[in-house]
């Protein structure tokens, strides 16, 4: 399996987080504005996040799902913070800039 790379590491942090907060999948666009990217670019995250075996989605809004197995655990990392602010205080999912690959299993 091909490493995520730390994009697609905070995508999925950002999808999980979203759905035990708003108890539902984030649409594309949201999560495209969360990261401030195109709609476009944040589609070619998932497709490869859906090919790595990671995520499962259908062509209906909402249908984002993380594949347990493969979603990493905290301890999985090692140089990286469970959570992390910007400047502006607000809580972020991507992970530091010190955070080492994931190898999905």
């Amino acid at each position: 399996m091909k490493e995520l790379t730390l994009k697609q590491l905070a995508i999925l942090r950002f999808i999980k987080e979203f759905a035990e907060t708003m108890e539902m999948a984030p649409t594309v666009a949201e999560a495209a504005e969360h990261f401030r990217i195109k709609e476009s670019t944040m589609f070619a995250h998932l497709l490869s996040l859906q090919k790595k075996g990671c995520i499962t989605r259908t062509e209906k809004a909402r249908t984002l799902k993380i594949v347990p197995e493969k979603f990493p655990s905290a301890g999985k990392f090692s140089d990286k913070k469970s959570a992390t602010h910007d400047n502006h205080g607000k809580k972020s999912v991507a992970p530091i800039a010190k955070a080492q690959s994931f190898v999905a299993s």
